[in-house]
């Protein structure tokens, strides 16, 4: 419980699996006025499939181990944040484990915000841990400009179920998912 009240009747949307949400989520913008995807250079493959697949153009982050295996936020110029539309953010990161902690994603919405582009936090292992619970972009939950990928599969151990959420104060942006769907 991360202390927020969501409705969940225009902020928290079921998913088949966050496979299934994480590739959709490029056919949410119109991108022929330009923009990319920002992409950890070590991440689940589904980010820049999606991406390639829509014609994005996208930009790997690098992932080092003087970064705890973070983006460095501080490297971006402003010209590149200006290019940014999603930024993807895996915590706990698969497979460094590394976690990005409340300070590092509050500093990435202040970004998101000042730079108007989205935070697309893939949190499928967030209830997994063993003494401290990992920090999430729920924490910073005042902003519009993240969405958030939870998996029930991972931490249940039911993988093949296919069971997730998508989870914003935008929104628009599950308006926009909801619309996406068979009626």
């Amino acid at each position: 419980n991360h202390g927020i009240k969501l409705d969940p009747a225009s902020e928290i949307l079921s998913c088949n699996g966050t496979k299934e949400a994480i590739f959709h989520i490029t056919m949410l913008l119109d991108w022929s006025a330009g923009g990319e995807i920002f992409i950890p250079s070590l991440s689940y493959p589904v980010y820049e499939a999606s991406a390639a697949l829509h014609g994005v153009p996208f930009r790997y982050l690098p992932l080092k181990e003087e970064n705890n295996f973070l983006p460095d936020l501080g490297i971006i110029t402003d010209e590149e944040w200006a290019k940014c539309r999603f930024f993807w953010i895996n915590t706990p990161h698969n497979p460094t484990t590394a976690i990005a902690d409340v300070s590092y994603l509050q500093k990435l919405v202040r970004l998101a915000e000042k730079h108007d582009f989205i935070i697309c936090a893939d949190e499928c292992y967030n209830d997994i841990y063993y003494k401290e619970k990992p920090a999430s972009i729920l924490d910073c939950a005042d902003s519009q400009n993240w969405i958030l990928f939870r998996s029930l599969s991972k931490r249940s151990h039911m993988t093949g179920y296919r069971c997730g959420a998508i989870i914003s104060r935008n929104k628009e942006i599950i308006a926009a998912f909801e619309r996406m769907r068979a009626p």
